[in-house]
Order: structure tokens, then C-alpha cells, then sequence
């Protein structure tokens, strides 16, 4: 059974000095070129960070602009950044959903990647995967510039963590998304 690792944060700078994780759903691949790994995000953050102009050109580059920023190293170096489903799902296949099992196996790596990374706050970027993380303990509340978006607490270890589900950046409106991501960043 693989699991990927996620990405660890380079510099200890962060974002406006809070420890960030990001969020995404799920990995997916091309079956006959590559395999999967647990080094899988991996790659393809270096990939990105090298300067690939396909790789994740969809979710990547919106989601450091809502943070206002436009260089990518200067971004996906100062967070943490994993997908909830611990494996890749095929291409052919890349808008799958998890069955019971995989979700209860990414519901334990996420909690156990919080626990390790402990960051401040988490920006799920997937209403799908945001809906299958674990639930808080209170009930999730909307952000005031988009209802739709809904955050709530993990305490892990007495560290409490902020989490937020945001809308995946392929479906999402720029001007929407980075008044979202402002308002949960500044919140405390």
C-alpha cells in the first residue's frame, strides 16, 4: 500500500509568520509513464518548482497567488503541502472519489501529518476533500466573503490547528478565492 509523503516547508519564514499546510485531493497519472511511489508529491513539486509549465498549472499557480504570491519557490517553500488521498488515482480515472476504505486510510494521514507539521492553519483547496476530512469537533463555520466556505478547529497534541475548505482553483473565481484566502489567513 503506498503513501505519499508530503512536502515539508524549506524555509521557516512561512506566510505572514504562520506555519501553513495546503491541501489538495488527490494525485493522478498517467498508468504506462509513471509509477506511483510514496515519493510521488515529491516529484512533482520539484517538477513545478523547476519551472514545468503543465505540471499542476491548474491548481498550483492560483493558489500562491491568493496568497499574493507570484513566484512559485518563494511560495511552495515556505508551506507544507500534501493530498488527502495517499495514492494516486489513474488519469482515465482522475476524478474519482475515495470508497470507505482509502477515506478512513487519509483521514489517519492527515491527522497524522498535522500532528508531525503542526501547522497553524490548513487551506483545504477541495470541497470534496474537505468533506471527507475528518470532522471537527464544532460545527464548521462560513467565512463572512464566501459562505460556501466553511472552517473549524483540530486539536492535535494540545495544538490547536484552523482548517478551511476552499474551492478546488480549477472551478473557483480568482477575485472570490483570494478574498476567501485572506480572510481565513488573518484570522485568529
Amino acid at each position: 500500500m503506498i503513501e505519499h509523503k508530503h512536502w515539508t516547508r524549506k524555509s521557516d519564514e512561512g506566510i505572514q509568520g504562520q506555519n501553513i499546510a495546503i491541501v489538495g485531493y488527490s494525485h493522478y497519472r498517467k498508468e504506462q509513464d509513471e509509477a506511483d511511489s510514496s515519493r510521488f508529491t515529491h516529484s512533482v513539486m520539484r517538477s513545478y518548482l523547476s519551472g514545468d509549465q503543465k505540471m499542476g498549472a491548474k491548481f498550483f499557480p492560483p493558489i500562491q497567488r491568493y496568497f499574493g504570491f507570484e513566484d512559485r519557490k518563494a511560495f511552495w517553500n515556505r508551506v507544507h503541502f500534501f493530498n488527502f488521498i495517499p495514492e494516486c488515482f489513474p488519469s482515465a480515472n482522475k476524478f474519482a472519489s475515495a470508497d470507505i476504505e482509502l477515506k478512513k486510510r487519509a483521514q489517519t494521514r492527515f491527522k497524522k501529518i498535522l500532528s508531525i507539521e503542526k501547522p497553524d492553519k490548513v487551506f483545504v483547496f477541495s470541497r470534496k476533500g474537505w468533506n471527507q476530512c475528518p470532522d471537527t469537533p464544532e460545527e464548521t463555520q462560513p467565512l463572512k466573503s464566501n459562505p460556501r466556505d466553511t472552517w473549524g478547529t483540530y486539536d492535535l497534541g494540545g495544538h490547536t490547528i484552523l482548517a478551511c475548505g476552499f474551492r478546488h482553483p480549477l472551478y473557483a473565481d480568482f477575485e472570490g478565492m483570494h478574498l476567501a484566502v485572506q480572510e481565513f489567513l488573518k484570522m485568529q
